[in-house]
């Protein structure tokens, strides 16, 4: 590959602005949290779920791929996993369902193959330097990394990453493995990483949290049996958000409509593609923007949402809406932890769609999502084909859904709950300008950073005028 992007001599530039801003969201406690609630909860808070236990029809499927696998017994052998956060694969707490299952099917990894998975965390900031330093030194690194997307960019360009297609055995295309993630991963028909079933987390997706408390109290129809039968809309959404102004002038409350905390600075894009939009897409030599004049519609509720008199964002988002104070808080899913002794009856729902034709729900990763990848100088090529392959059969289906019962057990309030995070899971999404705006700052501004600028009333026909510049831009920066 041609290193052709403008950005590739302005990696030590981009190292230092990664330093600035790390995804330390998911990688410990956050600094501030709701105070816990010491009144009781209310029964229909307490009430016993019984989930239905599927684990062992996903075992079954996940079995069938692992033993697809070309088998190899590796002697014992120490594979190496390089992570600025480990716990995806390897959680401490395994007395817990979600970790426990996560322990075991790395354990059987492991038994079929002969050899011990170990893990090492590395600083993020300075992950993509430390990587190409060993590349420049002839140094064996690591068998596999697991990266944020938004540092995909300086690993390309910095030249570290081996392309995926050259590792023997490896099919891509299997289930395991999200296609979008790899659409997302893609220079000149170089795959340069994946993100598949082992290096999901949840907490990255953005949900639509409610208050069902309000919805009860103010005779609003709770929106679970729309999503079921794929009614739940923008329109639906925005209709429920507008009876806010209602409630406020008949109880002298001042309740928020929707708000939004630690997602503020993503939720734009992800109403964007939960409305049908997306960024960027790959044709057959180069990637181009996705988006035309038929995402207007998608565009427009961007602006709906962000121009209602009662939406609130910032840093007091969340505390209002622990504190019952607003209808709707849009934000990401590791905020259930924060809810779980809190006196709201909370729920949670996706993002809506454009309407009720457009085919699925769409639940847009955030940019700190892990994917896999492997150090150009990787000796151990079919090994670690072997391994990136077992790995992501082996959590294929069961740890979603030992997720689910985890979450019934310790964290949701209701089973309808469960049952959307299915939905939402099952829906999530990745965009090749997640991956490279980092380093690009002309792809940045036209996807992700120009959705913000929606937010402020910037004309969408903008992006419209720019994207046969843009596309000129990418095809040069990533195909010539």
């Amino acid at each position: 590959m041609k290193h052709s992007f403008a950005l590739v001599a302005c990696v030590f530039l981009l190292t230092l602005s990664l330093a600035l801003s790390g995804c330390t969201l998911f990688s410990g406690t956050p600094q501030e949290k709701p105070p816990k609630n010491t009144e009781s909860t209310s029964g229909e808070d307490t009430v016993v779920k019984s989930p239905i236990d599927n684990a062992l029809f996903y075992e079954a499927v996940s079995d069938a791929y692992l033993e697809s696998i070309p088998r190899e017994d590796y002697n014992g052998a120490s594979f190496l996993i390089t992570a600025p956060r480990t716990d995806v694969l390897f959680p401490d707490d395994t007395a817990l369902v979600y970790s426990a299952k996560k322990h075991e099917r790395n354990q059987r990894v492991e038994d079929l193959f002969e050899l011990s998975l170990t893990d090492a965390i590395i600083d993020e900031n300075t992950f993509p330097a430390l990587v190409r330093a060993s590349m420049q030194a002839e140094e064996y690194y690591s068998d596999l990394l697991m990266i944020p997307q938004y540092q995909i960019g300086a690993f390309v360009a910095n030249g570290s990453l081996l392309n995926l297609n050259s590792l023997p055995f490896l099919d891509l295309s299997k289930p395991y493995f999200n296609a979008d993630s790899i659409e997302a991963a893609t220079v000149n028909k170089a795959i340069y990483a994946a993100a598949g079933a082992a290096s999901f987390e949840p907490a990255t997706l953005t949900a639509v949290f409610l208050n069902r408390d309000l919805f009860t109290e103010n005779n609003l129809p709770l929106p679970y049996e729309k999503v079921k039968d794929g009614t739940w809309t923008w329109d639906a959404l925005l209709a429920l958000g507008t009876a806010v102004s209602e409630i406020n002038a008949n109880s002298g409350k001042s309740l928020a409509s929707y708000c939004t905390e630690y997602a503020a600075d993503t939720l734009a894009s992800a109403i964007f593609f939960s409305a049908g939009g997306k960024f960027v897409r790959q044709n057959d030599d180069a990637p181009y923007i996705a988006y035309s004049e038929t995402d207007r519609t998608a565009a427009s509720f961007i602006e709906a949402v962000f121009s209602d008199k009662n939406v609130l964002k910032g840093t007091s988002a969340v505390s209002r809406f622990y504190a019952g104070e607003s209808l709707f808080l849009m934000d990401r899913l590791y905020l259930m932890d924060w809810m779980i002794n809190g006196r709201v009856n909370w729920g949670i729902v996706p993002l809506p769609k454009e309407s009720k034709s457009q085919k699925d729900y769409v639940s847009l990763s955030d940019e700190c999502a892990l994917f896999f990848a492997t150090p150009r100088n990787n000796i151990h090529a079919a090994r670690t084909a072997h391994i990136l392959s077992a790995l992501n059969a082996a959590h294929y289906g069961v740890i979603n859904d030992a997720y689910i019962t985890h979450t019934l057990y310790h964290t949701v309030r209701d089973n309808d709950t469960a049952n959307m995070l299915g939905i939402i899971m099952h829906s999530r999404t990745y965009d090749f300008a997640f991956s490279f705006g980092r380093t690009d700052e002309t792809l940045a501004k036209v996807s992700y950073l120009g959705m913000n600028e929606l937010v402020g009333n910037r004309p969408f026909d903008d992006f419209l005028k720019r994207i046969t510049e843009t596309d000129t831009h990418l095809k040069k920066a990533y195909a010539e």
